[in-house]
């Protein structure tokens, strides 16, 4: 019996193993920050550059002497950032510099990008795309930028993939960076997605010389949420807490609950998206204490959540000095 009672528990907390580290793994973007890239040949021994895990228009439109995506040095964090430059405008029609996470088909004699084939295997359904840019346009009415946020999945019956989730989001003038929040609505409920496709994009149809100073710059960009986990709060003789919420950098946290009948996962993330600490709060615990990793001086956040629904979440003020 004690045998079977073993075996139970180490079943259980195998499964919720595997469920918690997906869910605290997931929400990524494949170099989201653009430090890595590489080389792209075009034609007698002349390359540019992509950033790794990225398909743009450079291969396309390189032989033509114009090129849009580039290895931008004015970063939000790191050494590199996305620069976007617009494409050489050829008589009355605009072209697009474009970019899309995984592989996208472009077509060699437009330079246009099929961005809606392109895209990276996706599980889950994210709730938003963040991430920081900087962009002043030459001119605001004939510079355009933005981001569009695509979640598909393959339909068998027609052979298809099919949008269940998608979310655009318009770059306007900021001098320094910003932040940026594409909001992802989730057009099928009930349909969990299979890829995702993250593009950006610059069509410009000015004709005048322009500088890079003018480009727009791209950094730090990760997915947050999860559009099939909703926050419903508590009932009234239910409470979770979660203090203090002011720390130096070696502190811990304490989570207490009260008439919770489940198990809890806490999870703790920086403005980055990336997850800090991740924590199961079995049933039978009422209080427990938390150390944190040491932690940089910034504001984090927390959600607390039964493996469905967001129970409680928040924000944690770090002061490191």
């Amino acid at each position: 019996m004690h045998h079977l009672c073993g075996m139970k528990k180490i079943f259980r907390s195998l499964i919720l193993f595997l469920f918690y580290g997906f869910h605290c793994h997931a929400q990524k973007i494949t170099n989201g920050n653009f430090e890595n890239w590489h080389v792209v040949p075009f034609s007698f021994g002349n390359f540019v550059y992509d950033p790794d895990g990225w398909t743009s228009t450079n291969g396309a439109s390189a032989p033509a002497n114009t090129v849009g995506i580039l290895k931008g040095t004015n970063a939000f964090s790191g050494a590199y950032a996305l620069e976007i430059h617009p494409l050489i405008c050829m008589g009355p029609t605009a072209l697009t510099s474009a970019i899309c996470m995984g592989t996208a088909p472009v077509d060699w004699d437009t330079y246009k990008m099929d961005y809606r084939k392109g895209g990276l295997p996706i599980s889950y359904k994210p709730a938003h795309l963040k991430g920081y840019y900087n962009f002043e346009p030459l001119d605001s009415e004939r510079d355009s930028a933005y981001a569009i946020v695509l979640l598909k999945k393959y339909d068998l019956t027609s052979k298809k993939s099919i949008v269940v989730g998608k979310g655009s989001y318009v770059f306007g003038t900021s001098k320094a960076y910003s932040p940026f929040d594409v909001d992802i609505a989730d057009s099928m409920p009930s349909t969990l997605p299979d890829s995702m496709v993250v593009a950006f994009f610059f069509q410009s149809h000015t004709k005048d010389f322009r500088s890079y100073d003018h480009d727009l710059f791209i950094d730090s960009v990760f997915l947050s949420g999860n559009s099939a986990i909703h926050e419903i709060g508590l009932s009234e003789n239910q409470s979770i807490d979660l203090y203090p919420t002011l720390l130096g950098p070696f502190d811990q946290v304490n989570i207490s609950t009260q008439n919770i009948n489940k198990d809890l996962d806490l999870k703790i993330y920086d403005g980055q998206g990336k997850t800090i600490l991740c924590r199961i709060i079995p049933t039978h615990v009422v209080h427990e204490s938390i150390t944190l990793p040491h932690l940089q001086s910034g504001l984090y956040f927390y959600e607390v959540y039964d493996g469905q629904q967001i129970l409680k979440s928040g924000k944690i003020l770090v002061n490191a000095h």
